[in-house]
């Protein structure tokens, strides 16, 4: 009988081959000049995109039952191409609260897609330290996209935290994350 970790790990592979990237590469940006990829959302495009969702799920009830940290390193890898509607990431989120730390391995996953839906995400859930979360990803997050979805969340949860994670990123070397530091403190 093949696993499910195994279904996921094998339908991601495909999903990479397909895309003529790697995971390193997708997530720093260096994707290769053809045409698929020039599109927004193209990950979307890829034909078999519903074998991933269905090993996904199928690795949700694994996760559930067995713990294991190796499947949950998959779940997230799938999330992190599941950007566009974060669908994965609500599956998730319904299904294991934050059991076990979930959350925050996820908000500290090496892929920065992951990493920011988790920041999008991370108000509607019961974690007591949210803020304290989404103050780490604003002001030390290597991506400076990253640190724009942390500090937008903590503008909706009223944080106090924003007038300091702002103050910060006002300095940051990105234009666009200094000019969404100083809307919000305007706001």
């Amino acid at each position: 009988m093949v696993n499910f970790k195994s279904q996921l790990k094998i339908a991601l592979e495909e999903f990479w081959n397909w895309a003529g990237i790697t995971p390193v590469q997708y997530n720093n940006d260096k994707l290769p000049n053809n045409n698929v990829l020039f599109r927004s959302e193209w990950e979307e495009e890829y034909p078999k995109f519903s074998e991933i969702e269905s090993a996904f799920i199928k690795s949700l009830l694994e996760y559930k039952s067995v713990n294991n940290k190796d499947l949950l390193s998959d779940i997230f890898e799938a999330i992190a191409i599941d950007h566009v509607d974060g669908g994965f990431l609500d599956k998730l989120l319904q299904f294991v609260s934050n059991e076990n730390g979930v959350i925050e391995d996820g908000v500290n996953f090496w892929m920065k897609n992951t990493r920011w839906q988790f920041a999008m995400q991370l108000y509607q859930t019961n974690v007591t330290n949210q803020e304290e979360i989404l103050r780490k990803l604003a002001m030390s997050d290597s991506s400076s996209y990253v640190r724009q979805v942390a500090m937008n969340t903590l503008y909706k949860l009223k944080s106090i935290y924003l007038k300091e994670v702002c103050e910060l990123n006002m300095q940051h070397e990105n234009p666009r994350l200094r000019e969404i530091s100083y809307k919000l403190l305007a706001t």
